[in-house]
């Protein structure tokens, strides 16, 4: 099938992805390298499967007992690009809501027809970051899962080019405060925006005590000498986390409150280093 977006015409192919007891249509392109290697890392290499993991069992009961209280969990999936976590995560968690930001407007047209079937979503064409803001989009050229936006905020030049992107940029707490989000209980926060957790974390950080689990993926790999991980780094600090390696192999690691169940996985290829912050 063919998206049509103003100039711009997209060849998709589509793909039958089992979400809970129905077939979900996912659109795709199939020339882009980001696409089919989103696919492999979500639904082949179930990069977010957490279903053998102790504390996995734990979180879905913490999500069970929410869905008791009367709660509806929340999801907010943060570099949603075309929507292949958004759908996973609507699968295993199938009575959450799940919230996804995504920069790139053309991805962002294609995660809204992969989430169409899905009821319990809001998609934004945003990025998150510290602070409300205009920022610019910057692609490096690696393909449709690679672009990044500026770490400062954007300002409109007189006669840039037309081809220049400046997108929204949303904090944690206006997210959390948006209407689709008040009175859901805050279960998972994935993080996934290509360096740009540098300027995340770099300011308020507290809202992340509501959230049991936080799945982030560091780019000091794709970005070395930046130093982009070292504010997430300095922030997990402050929130009584433990550091246990698990699955290295598998670009795991796991950071564990002892207050409650809090667990966030640290993605980087081709493997992240190990620090105990006690």
């Amino acid at each position: 099938m063919q998206l049509v977006l103003g100039k711009i015409i997209m060849q998709l192919e589509s793909m039958q992805i089992k979400i809970g007891e129905k077939n979900h249509h996912f659109h795709y392109r199939s020339t882009s390298s980001g696409d089919r290697g989103v696919i492999k890392q979500i639904f082949s290499d179930q990069d977010y499967n957490m279903s053998s993991w102790h504390q996995g069992q734990s979180l879905h009961d913490y999500y069970r007992s929410c869905l008791r209280d009367g709660k509806t969990p929340l999801i907010v999936d943060a570099g949603a690009n075309i929507g292949a976590s958004a759908v996973y995560f609507a699968g295993v968690y199938s009575e959450a809501f799940v919230v996804t930001l995504e920069p790139e407007v053309n991805n962002w047209h294609i995660l809204e027809m992969n989430t169409s079937e899905i009821g319990r979503i809001r998609n934004f064409n945003a990025a998150i970051t510290d602070t409300d803001r205009e920022m610019k989009l910057i692609d490096p050229g690696l393909s449709d899962w690679g672009y990044r936006v500026s770490k400062d905020s954007a300002v409109r030049q007189p006669g840039a080019s037309a081809h220049e992107a400046f997108i929204k940029g949303l904090s944690p707490r206006t997210i959390l405060n948006d209407k689709a989000c008040i009175g859901k209980a805050p279960l998972i926060l994935k993080i996934d925006i290509e360096g740009a957790e540098d300027a995340l974390f770099s300011g308020d950080t507290d809202w992340l005590d509501l959230f049991p689990c936080v799945i982030i993926e560091l780019h000091d790999w794709m970005l070395p000498f930046s130093g982009s991980s070292r504010s997430f780094l300095r922030a997990v600090t402050k929130h009584d986390f433990d550091l246990l390696p698990m699955k290295v192999g598998n670009r795991i690691i796991r950071w564990l409150s002892n207050s409650m169940i809090r667990i966030v996985l640290l993605g980087g290829r081709p493997c992240v280093s190990i620090f105990v912050l006690r």
